[in-house]
C-alpha cells in the first residue's frame, strides 16, 4: 500500500484524489511519511477530500481511520529506518562520547552537526505550518484589512481633542509617539517583506536548485558507505541522514513559499498600506496634540501673568510704583517669549525626532533589504531611491549661542529674585532711597504687593526658562545624532551601492540588443525640455558674462605684447645675467591665460545652471564645472609643451619628448572631458543606470582608450636604454586601473566605475600639475646653483686680475647644469612637493574612503583569542589582509627614504664621527621594518605568543644550520655599535686593502684600489686581525730608505734629506721629519727618511714626489746613490795568473804575431 505521494506535489495530489478503492477502507499512502507529514496529510484531505470518498461516504470514520493509519506507519516507518535519528538519541549519543582522541573529536562533531541539522528541520516544519495557516487564513485576511483600510480613509484625518489639562496633554502626546515608532518599525518590516516578494522566484529556485544538488551528493555518499560500517562513519552517517532531513524540509517550505507568493504580496501589500494610512493619521494627530499643549502652555502663562498683574493695584501717580510696575511688565512680556520660544523649539525637537526615528528605521530597513535582496539587480535600484529620497539636513548653529544666552539670563533673573525674597525689606529699601515716597502709607504696601508678585512671575519664568533649556539641549543633541544618523546612513548607502552590480553583465546577447536600446535611448532623450531651462537660466543670468567677455577683450588686446613677452621669457633662460627664477612662473601664468577663456566661459555657465534647479539644469551645470578643470590643466600642459616652449626651454625637455607628450596630451585630454560628462550626468540620474546604454559605451571606450594611452607616458624613452623598475611598475599601474574600471563596467559595476571616474580623473590632472611644478622647482634650484658657480668664477676672476694677471674675457654659455643642484634642497623640495601630493590625493579620495569599509564583512579565517571561558573567536576580513599589505608597503618605503631624509635634515648638521651617521640610518633602518614586521603580524591575527614557540625553535636552527649566518648578522650588529670599521675607512684584512663602501647585515662590501669590489662575512672583521689604516686618526707615517755609497759625505746627505722633506707640502711639521743612518750595508751606508702625511692618500704620491727630488739634490752634490757591486777574480792555468772580472766586459786577447 504504497505510491510514494510527495505531499506537495499537485501531480501526486491528483494522482491520490484519482485513485480507485480495491478495497474498502484501503487507500495510497505515502511509503515515507513523517508526523508532520501526517497532519499536513490530513489537513489536505479536509480541505480538498478525494473523489473515492464519495458523497455518501462516513467522512468522520474514514478520516479518523486515515489518520490514524498514517501516523502508525510514520512511527513505523521513522523506527525501522532511523532508529537513532532524533534528538533524544543524538544528544544521549553526544554525552556518552568521551576521550581527546581524533576519533572521539571527529564523532563529536559530527553529532553535532547532525543535532544542528535536526533542529533546523524542526524550525522549518513549524514554519511550514504557519504559512499554510497563513495562506488558508489569507481571504479572510485580505477582506479585514481592505475593510479597515476603508473604513480607516472614511474617517475624518483631525480627530477632536477634548479639553483636558495640560499633564494629560502631554502625557497623551508621549504615548502617540511611541505609537508612532511602532507603527514605523512594522512599517518598515512590511516594506521590506514586501520586497522580499518580488524577488522571492529567483531566489528560492537558486537555493531549492542549490540544495537538490547538496541531496544527491549526500545520496552518493550514503551509498558509497553501506550499512556494515564503523562506528565513526556511523556518526558521519547519521550526521548526512539529518543534513537530508534539513534540506527536505527547507524545500517543501521553499515550494511553498513560491507557490503563495503571490498571496503573501498581496497581503504584504494591504498591509503596508494599511500601516502608512495609520501613521499619516498618527502624525496628524501628534501634531494637534502638540498644538494643544503650546496653546495650554499660552493659556497658562497669560493666566498667570493676568492674575499677578490684579494683584499689584493701581500704580496713581508714583513714579517708583510705575518703575516697578514696568519692572513687572517686562518679566511677563519675557514669560510670554519664553513660552512662544519653547513651543516652537519643541515643534523643532519633535520634527527633528520625528527624522531621526524615520532615518533609524530606514537603517534597520536597510540591513534587512541587503539580506533579502543580497545578489539582486532590485536591490541597486532600491538603494538608489532611498538614497535620493534622504532628507535635507538643516542644522541650526546658533543653538549653543542661544543656550550661554539663557543660563546668563536666568543667573540674572535669580539675582532680581535674591533682590526681593524678602518683600518687606525690599519696599523698606526703596522708600529709603525715596524718602518723598515714604510720606504716603499705601505706597508701601502696593510695593510689597508688587515684589510678591515679581516672586511668582520670577519663578514662573525660571520654569519656562529651565524647560526652555532642556529643550534647546536635546535638540542640540537631537540634531548631533540626526546628523550622525544622516551621515552613517548615507555612508551605508553608499558603501553598499558601490559593491553591489548596478547592471546586467555585459553578454553577446547585451551587444546584439545595443543597436536598438541606443536608438530607443537617444530617442527617448527630451532634448527640447533639457534645451528650455538650460537657455531661460542662462538668459536670465547675463549679466554673469560681461566680466568675462571683458576679460576676453583685454587678453585680445594684450595677446601680441603676452607673446612677445613669452618670447623674451624663453630667450633669456640659461642665461645667469639675464634668467631669473620667476621667468618660469611668469611663462606657465601666460599660458593658463591662454586656456582660462573658454575654461571660465564652461565654469560660468556651470555655476548658473548647478544654482537652478529647472530640469536637468543642476546636472549639467555640474557636468560643466568638471569640464572646465579637466580643458584648464590638459590645455594648459599641452601649451607647455608646444616647440620651442616651456617644456623645451625652461625643462630641458628634448623636442621628441614634448612632441610625444603633446600628442598624448591630446588624446588623454579629450577621453578625459568624455569620461567626466558621462560619469557626473549618469550620477545624477542613478535610478535609471539599467537603461543606460550610451553611458555604458562611452564610458567602456573611454576606459579603453585610457588603457592603451596611460602606461605609454611611464614607458616612453629617446633611447633604447633599459626601463628603470618604478617607471615599469607606474606604467603597470596605469594600466591596470582603467582595465580594470573597464571590467568592471562589463561585469555590471556600472555604478562603481562612475564614483571612481570623477577621483581617477581628479587624480591624474593633480599629477600634471605636480610633475609641472616639480619641474618648475628643479630649474629654480639649477638656476640657483649656476649663479652660484657663476658668482664664484667672477670673484676668482677679480682675484687674478688684481694679482696681474692676463685678463680674460667671460663668456656665458646658456647651459642647465642639474648635476650642480644642491642634493639637500632637492631632496626636501621633493620631500615638500611628495607632501603636498599626497595630501591633496587624499581630499581627492575623502570621500571614497568610507565604502571600503565593506571589506571588513569579508571574512577570511578566524583566529581564537584569551583562555578558558575568555576565548573568543576573532575574525579577520579582507580590509585585515590589504591593511597589512600597506603596512609593508608603508614600512618598506619609510626603511629606505626616512634614513637618507634624518641624514639630510637633522645628522648633516651635526658634528659626528665618520661613519655615525651611517650607523645611526641604517640601525634605524632596521628598527622601522621590525615594527612593520610587528604590526603586519598583528594586523593578521598572529600574536607574540603564538610566536615564541616557534621563535625559540627558529633559535635553535639558527644556532645549528645557519650558525655562520647568524654569526655575521650579529657581527654586522657589533660592527654598527662599536664601529671598528666605518663606512670610508681603508682597512687591511689579511692580504686584502681598500677602502669599506658598504655595510650590510651579512656582509660588508670593500672596494680595493683597482676599483673592485669584494664582499666580506661580517664575521672576519671581528674575529680575524683588522688593520684600520683612518679609525682614529688618518696621520700615517711613510719611510724612505736610501743607500749612499761608502766615502759620501754623511753631514750633507743628513741635510739634503731633511731639506727634501721640509720643502714637500705634503709632510707635516708635526710631527717632525727624522733622519736616521741605520746601518753599514755590504755595498752602501743605510739612512731612513721617517715622515707623516694627513691622509693616507698621500703615501704614495710623497714617496714618488721626494725620491724623485732626492736623485735630483744627490746629483747636484755629487752624492752616490750606491747599488749592489760584486768583483770576481778567475784563475787561468795558462800561465799561473789570475785576471780580476769586472762588470765591463771582458776584452778580446791582441793577436798573435805572425
Amino acid at each position: 500500500m504504497g505510491c510514494d505521494l510527495n505531499l506537495n506535489s499537485e501531480r501526486s495530489w491528483q494522482r491520490f484524489c484519482s485513485a480507485r478503492v480495491s478495497k474498502p477502507g484501503i487507500f495510497f499512502v505515502p511509503d515515507r511519511l513523517t508526523g508532520t507529514h501526517a497532519l499536513l496529510y490530513t489537513r489536505r484531505l479536509i480541505a480538498n477530500p478525494p473523489p473515492c470518498l464519495g458523497a455518501t461516504s462516513p467522512m468522520p470514520q474514514i478520516l479518523t481511520i486515515v489518520l490514524l493509519t498514517l501516523m502508525l506507519l510514520c512511527q513505523t516507518g521513522q523506527a525501522q529506518d532511523h532508529p537513532a535519528l532524533s534528538l533524544e538519541n543524538l544528544q544521549r549519543r553526544l554525552q556518552q562520547l568521551s576521550g581527546d582522541e581524533a576519533s572521539q573529536q571527529a564523532a563529536r562533531e559530527a553529532l553535532t552537526r547532525a543535532i544542528t541539522h535536526l533542529q533546523a528541520a524542526t524550525a522549518d516544519q513549524a514554519a511550514l505550518l504557519t504559512l499554510e495557516k497563513r495562506v488558508s487564513d489569507a481571504p479572510a485576511t485580505l477582506a479585514s484589512r481592505q475593510q479597515a483600510l476603508t473604513t480607516l480613509k472614511k474617517q475624518p484625518s483631525e480627530k477632536h481633542i477634548a479639553d483636558t489639562s495640560l499633564n494629560k496633554l502631554e502625557q497623551r502626546l508621549t504615548t502617540a509617539e511611541v505609537a508612532l515608532a511602532a507603527l514605523h518599525q512594522s512599517l518598515n518590516e512590511a516594506t521590506t517583506e514586501l520586497v522580499g516578494t518580488q524577488t522571492r522566484p529567483e531566489r528560492v529556485q537558486a537555493e531549492i536548485r542549490q540544495n537538490q544538488n547538496r541531496l544527491s551528493a549526500i545520496s552518493e555518499t550514503l551509498n558509497a558507505q553501506g550499512a556494515d560500517a564503523s562506528k565513526p562513519v556511523e556518526e558521519q552517517r547519521l550526521a548526512l541522514l539529518a543534513e537530508k532531513q534539513s534540506l527536505e524540509s527547507r524545500n517543501r517550505l521553499l515550494r511553498k513559499e513560491l507557490s503563495a507568493n503571490n498571496v503573501l504580496r498581496e497581503l504584504t501589500r494591504l498591509e503596508r498600506d494599511l500601516l502608512s494610512e495609520k501613521i499619516n493619521r498618527q502624525e496628524a494627530e501628534i501634531a494637534l496634540l502638540q498644538k494643544r499643549v503650546n496653546e495650554g502652555r499660552r493659556e497658562a502663562s497669560e493666566k498667570t501673568i493676568a492674575s499677578l498683574w490684579i494683584d499689584t493695584g493701581d500704580a496713581g501717580d508714583s513714579a517708583l510704583l510705575r518703575k516697578e510696575n514696568a519692572v513687572n511688565r517686562a518679566l511677563s512680556e519675557k514669560l510670554l517669549e519664553t513660552t512662544d520660544r519653547l513651543n516652537a523649539l519643541t515643534q523643532r525637537s519633535l520634527a527633528v525626532s520625528q527624522q531621526v526615528e524615520t532615518l533609524k528605521q530606514s537603517e534597520q530597513a536597510l540591513k534587512e533589504l541587503v539580506s533579502v535582496l543580497e545578489g539582486s539587480l532590485v536591490l541597486a535600484k532600491i538603494l538608489h531611491e532611498q538614497r535620493g529620497s534622504l532628507p535635507e539636513i538643516t542644522i541650526a548653529s546658533n543653538l549653543s549661542e542661544d543656550i550661554a544666552e539663557l543660563r546668563m539670563y536666568q543667573f540674572e533673573v535669580g539675582q532680581q529674585l535674591d533682590a526681593v525674597a524678602d518683600p518687606e525689606i525690599y519696599a523698606d529699601t526703596l522708600l529709603e532711597e525715596h524718602p518723598q515716597q515714604a510720606l504716603q502709607p499705601r505706597i508701601r504696601q502696593q510695593l510689597i504687593n508688587i515684589a510678591r508678585s515679581r516672586i511668582e512671575l520670577i519663578e514662573q519664568l525660571n520654569q519656562e526658562l529651565n524647560a526652555l533649556l532642556n529643550e534647546s539641549i536635546n535638540l542640540q543633541l537631537s540634531q548631533l545624532e540626526l546628523e550622525r544618523t544622516a551621515r552613517e546612513l548615507r555612508g551605508k548607502l553608499d558603501e553598499q551601492l558601490f559593491w553591489i552590480p548596478s547592471n546586467r553583465p555585459v553578454t553577446g546577447s547585451w551587444l546584439l540588443a545595443v543597436p536598438g536600446q541606443l536608438a530607443t535611448q537617444v530617442s527617448n532623450i527630451p532634448w527640447g525640455k533639457i534645451a528650455t531651462p538650460v537657455f531661460y537660466a542662462l538668459a536670465a543670468h547675463w549679466a554673469y558674462f560681461l566680466p568675462l567677455l571683458l576679460f576676453w577683450a583685454i587678453l585680445a588686446a594684450r595677446r601680441r605684447w603676452l607673446t612677445h613677452t613669452l618670447r623674451n621669457l624663453n630667450r633669456n633662460v640659461g642665461f645667469v645675467r639675464r634668467d631669473s627664477q620667476w621667468n618660469t612662473p611668469l611663462a606657465i601664468g601666460i599660458h593658463f591665460l591662454y586656456a582660462a577663456p573658454i575654461g571660465l566661459l564652461g565654469a560660468t555657465a556651470g555655476i548658473i545652471l548647478n544654482n537652478d534647479n529647472r530640469g536637468e539644469n543642476p546636472a549639467i551645470g555640474l557636468a560643466l564645472i568638471e569640464m572646465a578643470l579637466i580643458w584648464m590643466v590638459f590645455y594648459t600642459a599641452y601649451r607647455l609643451l608646444h616647440h620651442r616652449g616651456v617644456a623645451e626651454h625652461h625643462f630641458r625637455w628634448s623636442e621628441s619628448t614634448t612632441r610625444f607628450l603633446r600628442r598624448k596630451t591630446v588624446a588623454i585630454g579629450l577621453t578625459s572631458l568624455l569620461l567626466v560628462a558621462t560619469a557626473t550626468l549618469a550620477r545624477q540620474h542613478a535610478s535609471a543606470l539599467s537603461d543606460d546604454v550610451l553611458g555604458i559605451l562611452a564610458l567602456s571606450a573611454g576606459y579603453a582608450l585610457l588603457t592603451v594611452l596611460l602606461p605609454k607616458l611611464a614607458w616612453y624613452r629617446e633611447t633604447s636604454d633599459r626601463l628603470s623598475a618604478l617607471r615599469w611598475i607606474t606604467g603597470a599601474l596605469l594600466a591596470i586601473v582603467p582595465l580594470g574600471l573597464f571590467i568592471a563596467v562589463m561585469f555590471g559595476y556600472y555604478y562603481t566605475a562612475l564614483v571612481l571616474t570623477t577621483s581617477l580623473l581628479g587624480s591624474l590632472c593633480l599629477l600634471i600639475v605636480w610633475r609641472i611644478l616639480e619641474a618648475t622647482l628643479v630649474r629654480g634650484l639649477a638656476l640657483a646653483g649656476q649663479r652660484l658657480a657663476y658668482q664664484r668664477m667672477l670673484k676668482k676672476h677679480e682675484n687674478t686680475l688684481r694679482d696681474g694677471a692676463d685678463s680674460t674675457e667671460i663668456v656665458e654659455e646658456p647651459v642647465l647644469n642639474i648635476d650642480q643642484i644642491n642634493q639637500q634642497s632637492l631632496r626636501l623640495m621633493r620631500l615638500a612637493l611628495w607632501g603636498i601630493f599626497l595630501v591633496s590625493l587624499y581630499l581627492i579620495w575623502v570621500d571614497l574612503l568610507g565604502v571600503f569599509s565593506y571589506l571588513d564583512n569579508v571574512i577570511l579565517y578566524q583566529y581564537a583569542s584569551g583562555s578558558g571561558e575568555a576565548q573568543e573567536l576573532i575574525p579577520i576580513s579582507l580590509q585585515d589582509v590589504l591593511g597589512a599589505l600597506l603596512i609593508v608597503v608603508i614600512s618598506l618605503m619609510l626603511a629606505r627614504n626616512i634614513p637618507g631624509l634624518l641624514e639630510v635634515l637633522f645628522l648633516s648638521r651635526l658634528r659626528l664621527a665618520q661613519g655615525s651617521a651611517y650607523a645611526i640610518t641604517t640601525l634605524l633602518s632596521y628598527v622601522i621594518f621590525s615594527i612593520g614586521f610587528i604590526a603586519t603580524l598583528g594586523a593578521l591575527g598572529v600574536s607574540w605568543n603564538k610566536l615564541q614557540w616557534l621563535v625559540a625553535a627558529l633559535s635553535v636552527g639558527l644556532g645549528f644550520g645557519l650558525q655562520e649566518i647568524f654569526a655575521n648578522f650579529v657581527s654586522g650588529l657589533i660592527i654598527l655599535f662599536e664601529k671598528p670599521v666605518r663606512i670610508g675607512d681603508v682597512v687591511t684584512i689579511g692580504n686584502l686593502s681598500g677602502t669599506v663602501s658598504r655595510i650590510r647585515i651579512r656582509a660588508t662590501t670593500i672596494t680595493d684600489f683597482d676599483r673592485k669590489e669584494i664582499i666580506v662575512p661580517n664575521k672576519v672583521f671581528v674575529t680575524d686581525q683588522l688593520i684600520n689604516w683612518s679609525l682614529s686618526d688618518t696621520v700615517t707615517r711613510v719611510t724612505v730608505k736610501i743607500g749612499v755609497a761608502y766615502g759620501s759625505d754623511l753631514a750633507t746627505t743628513r741635510q739634503l734629506l731633511y731639506r727634501v722633506a721640509k720643502e714637500n707640502p705634503r709632510v707635516l711639521s708635526d710631527p717632525e721629519p727624522m733622519v736616521f743612518f741605520l746601518s753599514f750595508g755590504a755595498s752602501t751606508l743605510d739612512h731612513e727618511l721617517r715622515i707623516h702625511v694627513r691622509e693616507l692618500a698621500d703615501r704614495n704620491p710623497v714617496i714618488d714626489e721626494i725620491n724623485r727630488r732626492i736623485d735630483e739634490l744627490f746629483r747636484e752634490h755629487d752624492i752616490e746613490i750606491a747599488f749592489n757591486q760584486l768583483d770576481v777574480h778567475v784563475r787561468t792555468i795558462d800561465g799561473g795568473k789570475e785576471q780580476a772580472l769586472t762588470g765591463n766586459p771582458p776584452q778580446s786577447p791582441p793577436p798573435e804575431p805572425a
